[in-house]
This record gives C-alpha cells, sequence and structure tokens, in this order.
C-alpha cells in the first residue's frame, strides 16, 4: 500500500504543471540562485508555512533539481547540476539570474558541499545562507539582483533604500579597489563580515557568528568598514556600525566578558555593536534597526520621564533626579559594556546614586549574568 501511494503520488507530480514563476516554488528557486543554497535553520523566518516549504523542498529532490545535504549538524540544499537543469527554471527569473549564479551563488553552493573535517567553508556557507533567509522573510530588505540599487562607482546610494548587499557583490564595486605599494589588490582584506545592510536606521557590517564568538582581526575588519563607507557615502570615514547574529544569547554573553583580543569583542573597533539573535525575537529586532530614528523612538517609548543628553561619568540613555538608566532595549552590547564598566567605576563613590537596565523578556537572562549587583533590571514587554 505505501509502495502504491508512492507510485500514485509521483505520477500527480510527473503530470502537474511546474510552477516556477510563483510560489514556494519560486521563493526556494530563487534563494538557491542568489545565496547559493537554503538552510533549513532560516526557513522558519520566510514568508508563508514552513511545513510547505519543507514540502517543496522534498519534491524538488524528487524531480532532480535539488539535492539535500547534512553538514555541520545542519540541513542544506542547493541545487543539483545547474547545467543540465537550469532550462526549466531560468526563464521564469528576472533577466540576469543566470550570471549572477554563476558570480555569486555558485561559490557558496561549491562551499556548502565541502567535506573539510573542520567544516570552515561549508560552516561560512549555511551562515551565509541564513542571513539571506532572515533578511528575505522582513519582506522590507532587498536581496534580490532585481530589486537592489546597483552599486556603483559614479552613483551613490539614496537615504531612503533597504538593501543587503554581500562582501562578493561589494568586491565587485570599482570603489573596492586599494593600493598595496601602489598596485591595486582586491583580495588583502580578510574580513569575516557577510555583508552590509543599508538602511534609513543606519549602516551595518553584518556578521554571523553562530554559538561561539568567532576568530577577529581588528585590522582587517576596520579596513572593511572604511571601504564600506566609501561604496556607500563616497566619504571618508568608516561604518560605525555592526550587527551580530548569534544562535542565542549565550553567546553574546561570551563576547561581552572575553578579554583576547584574538577572539570578537566589544572591543571590535565599531562604535555600536547590536546583539541580534538568530530567533523570532531577532528577527523584529532588525525589522525595527531599519526604521529611521528607531533609536531614539525606543528611548522615549522606555524612558519616557528621564531626561537625556547631559553630560556625565557614564555612558547612559536616561536620567531622573538620582536614577541614571541604560535602554539594552536596542541590543547595544558595545553600550551596555561600557555602562557596566562605569557603573563599577563611580558606584563606590556615589553611593547616593541608582542604576538600571531596561531589557526585553528575551535579553533578561543575559542582562542577569553580565550585571553587577547595584544594577536594577526592568524588563520590558
Amino acid at each position: 500500500l505505501i509502495k502504491e501511494g508512492d507510485r500514485r503520488r509521483k505520477r500527480t507530480e510527473k503530470g502537474r504543471r511546474k510552477r516556477y514563476e510563483q510560489g514556494y516554488r519560486n521563493t526556494l528557486i530563487k534563494l538557491m540562485l542568489t545565496s547559493g543554497g537554503i538552510a533549513y535553520s532560516g526557513l522558519k523566518f520566510l514568508p508563508g508555512n514552513k511545513r510547505m516549504y519543507l514540502r517543496k523542498l522534498k519534491i524538488l529532490e524528487r524531480e532532480g533539481v535539488v539535492e539535500i545535504l547534512r553538514r555541520n549538524k545542519k540541513e542544506i540544499a542547493r541545487l543539483v547540476n545547474f547545467e543540465e537543469n537550469y532550462e526549466k527554471y531560468i526563464s521564469h527569473m528576472p533577466i540576469g539570474y543566470y550570471g549572477y549564479y554563476l558570480q555569486h551563488g555558485k561559490p557558496t553552493h561549491k562551499n556548502l558541499g565541502s567535506k573539510e573535517k573542520n567544516c570552515t567553508r561549508s560552516d561560512r556557507g549555511i551562515k551565509h545562507c541564513e542571513i539571506y533567509e532572515m533578511m528575505y522573510g522582513t519582506g522590507i530588505i532587498k536581496i534580490l539582483p532585481e530589486d537592489k540599487t546597483e552599486l556603483s562607482s559614479t552613483e551613490s546610494l539614496r537615504s531612503n533604500s533597504i538593501c543587503y548587499y554581500t562582501i562578493n557583490e561589494m568586491r565587485e564595486c570599482q570603489l573596492f579597489d586599494f593600493h598595496i605599494n601602489n598596485e591595486k589588490d582586491k583580495r588583502t582584506i580578510g574580513s569575516r563580515a557577510f555583508g552590509m545592510l543599508i538602511s534609513p536606521g543606519g549602516i551595518y557590517a553584518v556578521y554571523n557568528t553562530g554559538k561561539a564568538a568567532m576568530i577577529w582581526q581588528k585590522s582587517s575588519e576596520g579596513q572593511m568598514a572604511y571601504y564600506m563607507a566609501q561604496i556607500v557615502t563616497r566619504i571618508s570615514g568608516a561604518v560605525k556600525n555592526c550587527i551580530i547574529i548569534g544562535y542565542d544569547m549565550n553567546v553574546f554573553e561570551n563576547i561581552l566578558n572575553n578579554g583576547l583580543a584574538i577572539y570578537l569583542n566589544t572591543d571590535s573597533g565599531y562604535d555600536n555593536m547590536y546583539a541580534v539573535p538568530y530567533t523570532e525575537d531577532g528577527f523584529k529586532m532588525l525589522l525595527r534597526m531599519t526604521q529611521s530614528e528607531w533609536e531614539e523612538t525606543l528611548n522615549e517609548e522606555i524612558l519616557p520621564d528621564y531626561e537625556r543628553n547631559k553630560k556625565g561619568s557614564i555612558v547612559y540613555d536616561g536620567i531622573k533626579e538620582n536614577v541614571i538608566a541604560l535602554n539594552f532595549c536596542t541590543g547595544n552590547i558595545s553600550r551596555l559594556k561600557k555602562f557596566i564598566t562605569g557603573v563599577q567605576w563611580v558606584c563606590n563613590t556615589q553611593a547616593d546614586r541608582h542604576y538600571e537596565i531596561f531589557c526585553y523578556s528575551y535579553q533578561e537572562e543575559f542582562i542577569r549574568h553580565v550585571a553587577p549587583n547595584p544594577i536594577e533590571i526592568h524588563v520590558v514587554d
């Protein structure tokens, strides 16, 4: 009976027209052409029903269009036999997808299949796909080539753009060229960044550290931040903000308390480092971070009765009489580190002061682990 059911299902699938121009099939193929693959861990962020994506991937596997692999204890899907199969779906995609896949998707496709023992290449490929799916799922961050403003050497990006560009896309921009000993070189920066998010809420370098603090070279990341700013604003300086995606809030505790320069820590070279967990809460936070003046708005919502912009001996977001408060609902762990260090420095000499941290419920356990006793913690819905 089971075998007969399988045969009937296959006959039905074989006779049914394959609609690559719409629906779940279209979304999956587009993502695999642009990012090189699909990480099952990121399906939760995509619009629609996760079970339908899983089902469609199985159908695509049976049709010989997709192969499903397991790397680093994670399931991933990628296109298979591209040169033999691409005519089935490429005509249903906007013009340029064939070339885009060969230039940008194929390198990740190759990394996802890597069988090296330390899993470095496949792990980076998976994290790259995870970011793509999270960004795409927002519905407002443009990641597909037909939707984004082209990175150009002559035209700056508009301030109202909300786009995500990969490192490979930025390397193709003429302004990414730089000189070493009077010679142009595109290969010198060994950054761990995966891309750059441009939005009215800020320009952010984007990293995915997974479940552990990544190895960090401050000089290389500083160079990358400089060239990101060149591409976007055409002025001197560097991108000052970065988003660190982690699989949960535990990894950010290690980053905050890490004193070894070889690993990612709050002395990263960025003024503002935002902790975004790879969860539904982090997804909502990412959406908010694209909006203009989102931090100022959040401070007005969380600290409506507090004064701001007063000079003091510590970094803070609001002051009311003898109470000094930090709003960690922003997820800014660089600012959190400065606040904690300042409180530890002055609390013995200013005994009449009280210190508070406001945070969301998903951040509470993390804050309770890292904040010293004199600080009161207030949880916000």
